[in-house]
C-alpha cells in the first residue's frame, strides 16, 4: 500500500510536549478525532511509536463493535496485554472492578511513565467509557498520557455524545484528522505513479475525496498488475482509468467505500446511496438541450447547495426531482455531503440533513454503481462547502 500521508502533524508538535508533560510526572486526555477513513489509527500509530522511543511504556487497546455489551472489556484489554481475551466477564459487582483495574493502572505507572492508546473509543462499552473519564479527571497527578481516538462526522442517525463533553477543558486536549488536502493527494498519486499526467492526477483525487483511505485503495487497484481490461491498456506510463467500480483489481476501492458506509450508520448509507443514484440519474450538460444565453450560470461544483439570490441579482430557479418540470440546461444537480437537494428526503425516505461539517459522499457508494471513481470527474468533497 502507498505510505500514509504526511499531511497530519498532530503526533509531530502538540503530542510531543504532551510525551513530555507526562514524562515529567503530568498526564493528560488527548482526543484524535476525525471522520472515518482520515487517518485517525495512522496518526495514533505515530503517538505510540514516539512515546515508545521517549522511553514510555505502552499500554493498548482496540475497541469493537462485537465488544460493546462485555463490560470492562476495552480496559481488560488494556492491562492483560498477554491474555487480552480471557476472563473477560467481571465480577458481579462493576464499582470494585473498575477499582481493582485502576489500582493496576496506577501500579504500571509507578514502574514506568505511561502512554495509553485505545482505539476507536467511540466502540468502547459504557463501562470502559466511565472508567476511562473517571481516569482522565485524574491523570494531572501521574506520568501517564492517555491518547485515544474517536470518529466525529456528521451522520443522519444522533450518535451519542463525544468521551471528552463532560471534562473540564483543562483536563483534555482535542486534536482533529483534518481530511487529505488536493496538493497531499496529488503528491501521493505521483509517488504512485511518476507518470501520471496532471488530469489522470486529477480524477484519482477527485475519487479520493480528500480520504486517504479511499486514495491509497484506488491507488492499490490501479497499480494491481496485470490490468485486468485488456481493451483498456495503460497509456503514458499510467493503466487507462476504468468507467466502472467493477473494473478495479482486487477490488479495495469499493471494499473501503462498502466498510465507509457501514461505519456511517444504516440511515446514513441510505442517504449517500440515494444521493450517487441521483446525482447519476441528472443528465449531462451536453444532453440537455438548448443552452441560451438567459440560462444560470455553472455553480462552481455540484457540492455546492443552493443559496439565497444576491442583492440586486436573478434569483435561481430551485432544483427539482428528476422526471418532473425540466431543470435549466447547464446546471449540474447541488448533490452534496453537506447539503442535500430539496427533493432528498422524500426520495430516501430520510430527513434531509442540514448543513454541517461534511463527510465525503463516496463517488461509488450504490453498489452497482455504473459511474467509476474517476470517469465523471465529480468530486464528493470532504470539507463543508464555501458560504
Amino acid at each position: 500500500m502507498t505510505r500514509p500521508p504526511r499531511e497530519h502533524p498532530h503526533h509531530d508538535g502538540p503530542l510531543a510536549a504532551e510525551i513530555e508533560r507526562a514524562r515529567s510526572g503530568s498526564g493528560r486526555l488527548v482526543l484524535l478525532r476525525g471522520a472515518t477513513g482520515t487517518g485517525r489509527t495512522t496518526a495514533l500509530d505515530a503517538a505510540v511509536r514516539a512515546a515508545a522511543a521517549r522511553g514510555l511504556r505502552v499500554l493498548r487497546a482496540r475497541c469493537s463493535p462485537e465488544d460493546t455489551g462485555v463490560p470492562l472489556a476495552a480496559v481488560r484489554q488494556l492491562l492483560s496485554p498477554e491474555d487480552e481475551f480471557a476472563d473477560l466477564v467481571p465480577e458481579g459487582d462493576e464499582r470494585g472492578t473498575a477499582a481493582r483495574l485502576w489500582r493496576t493502572l496506577r501500579t504500571y505507572a509507578a514502574e514506568a511513565p505511561l502512554l495509553v492508546a485505545v482505539d476507536d473509543v467511540h466502540l468502547a462499552d459504557d463501562p470502559s467509557r466511565r472508567w476511562l473519564l473517571d481516569a482522565a479527571r485524574r491523570l494531572d497527578r501521574l506520568p501517564l498520557l492517555l491518547v485515544a481516538t474517536e470518529r466525529s462526522q456528521y451522520d443522519i442517525e444522533p450518535r451519542p455524545p463525544g468521551l471528552a463533553q463532560s471534562l473540564a477543558p483543562s483536563l483534555v486536549r482535542t486534536r482533529t484528522v483534518a481530511p487529505l488536502g488536493d496538493e497531499a493527494a496529488a503528491a501521493l498519486v505521483r509517488e504512485a505513479f511518476p507518470a501520471a499526467g496532471e488530469v489522470w492526477a486529477e480524477a484519482c483525487v477527485r475519487a479520493g475525496a480528500g480520504v486517504p483511505l479511499f486514495l491509497h485503495a484506488l491507488l492499490d487497484d490501479l497499480g494491481a498488475t496485470p490490468w485486468p481490461e485488456p481493451d483498456a491498456p495503460a497509456a503514458d506510463g499510467v493503466p487507462a482509468l476504468p468507467a466502472s467500480c467493477a473494473a478495479l483489481y482486487p477490488g479495495s476501492y469499493p471494499a473501503a467505500v462498502s466498510w465507509w458506509l457501514e461505519n456511517a450508520g444504516a440511515a446514513t448509507a441510505e442517504v449517500a446511496r440515494c444521493l450517487a443514484a441521483l446525482e447519476e440519474a441528472w443528465p449531462s450538460p451536453s444532453a440537455a438541450g438548448d443552452t441560451g444565453t438567459d440560462a444560470p450560470p455553472e455553480p462552481p461544483h455540484p457540492s455546492v447547495r443552493e443559496r439565497p439570490p444576491t442583492a440586486g441579482g436573478p434569483a435561481r430557479p430551485p432544483a427539482t426531482r428528476p422526471g418532473s418540470s425540466p431543470r435549466p440546461p447547464g446546471r449540474t444537480p447541488p448533490v452534496s455531503p453537506a447539503g442535500s437537494p430539496p427533493w432528498a428526503g422524500s426520495a430516501c425516505s430520510a430527513p434531509t440533513p442540514p448543513a454541517a461539517p461534511a463527510t465525503p459522499t463516496p463517488c461509488c457508494a450504490t453498489p452497482s454503481s455504473p459511474a467509476g471513481p474517476c470517469a465523471a470527474g465529480r468530486r464528493p468533497t470532504g470539507r463543508p462547502p464555501r458560504r
